[in-house]
C-alpha cells in the first residue's frame, strides 16, 4: 500500500509540475507579445516624432536660406550694428536646427 501511495504521490507531483509549466509558458508568451507590441508602438511614435522634427528642420532651412540671401543682397548698404543682430538670429537658428537634428537622432 505504501508503494502505491508513493507512485500516486509522484504522479500527482508530475501532474502539478506539468500544469505549472504550462501556466508559466502561457505567461511568458503573454509577456513576449506585450513586449513586442510595446516595441512596435515605440517605433511608431518615434517615426511620427521624427517626421515632425524633419519638417521643422526643413522650415528652418528654408527660412535660413531666405534670411541669408536677403542679408547678402543688402549687406553692403547696412552698418555692422545692423548686421550683427541678423547674424545673431542666423546663429540662433542654426543652433536650434542642430539641436533638432540631435533630438531626431536620439530615437535610433
Amino acid at each position: 500500500m505504501n508503494n502505491n501511495n508513493d507512485v500516486i504521490g509522484e504522479l500527482v507531483n508530475i501532474a502539478i509540475a506539468v500544469i505549472k509549466d504550462e501556466a508559466i509558458r502561457k505567461n511568458i508568451y503573454s509577456v513576449e507579445n506585450a513586449y513586442r507590441e510595446l516595441l512596435i508602438q515605440e517605433a511608431s511614435l518615434c517615426r511620427k516624432r521624427n517626421t515632425s522634427i524633419i519638417l521643422s528642420i526643413h522650415k528652418i532651412d528654408i527660412e535660413l536660406i531666405k534670411l541669408e540671401t536677403t542679408l547678402s543682397n543688402v549687406e553692403n548698404e547696412l552698418s555692422n550694428e545692423a548686421i550683427e543682430p541678423v547674424n545673431k538670429i542666423i546663429s540662433y537658428m542654426k543652433k536650434h536646427r542642430n539641436r533638432l537634428v540631435m533630438e531626431k537622432n536620439k530615437c535610433f
